[in-house]
């Protein structure tokens, strides 16, 4: 329910897939398992050249949907993109379907 926090856990690759799960509604992204390869790769050094190459992309993906602040994403920034791109409305429902399952 709305009372919960949404856990976005699983295909976590890039900063793109970061703010998409936020855009859809997620309270948090989980990374899985990059971390700790980042981290057994080259120590902190890793772990902090994972975080800043997610940061830049997500700083990058937001600038070119046009959004300055995390606050702003929403699920309408993806539709509304798709809409203009021409996307059916029973492909828009099958990125939607896992989504409505949590209400």
């Amino acid at each position: 329910g709305s009372n919960y926090p949404l856990l976005f856990d699983g295909g976590v690759r890039n900063g793109e897939d970061v703010v998409k799960a936020l855009a859809l509604g997620a309270d948090f992204v989980m990374l899985g398992r990059a971390p700790l390869f980042a981290l057994g790769a080259d120590n902190q050094a890793g772990l902090h050249a994972l975080f800043n190459g997610i940061a830049h992309d997500i700083g990058i993906t937001m600038a070119q949907i046009g959004v300055s602040k995390i606050e702003d994403l929403s699920g309408e920034i993806i539709f509304a993109n798709a809409a203009e791109a021409g996307m059916a409305d029973d492909a828009k429902a099958n990125i939607v379907s896992p989504i409505a399952a949590k209400s």
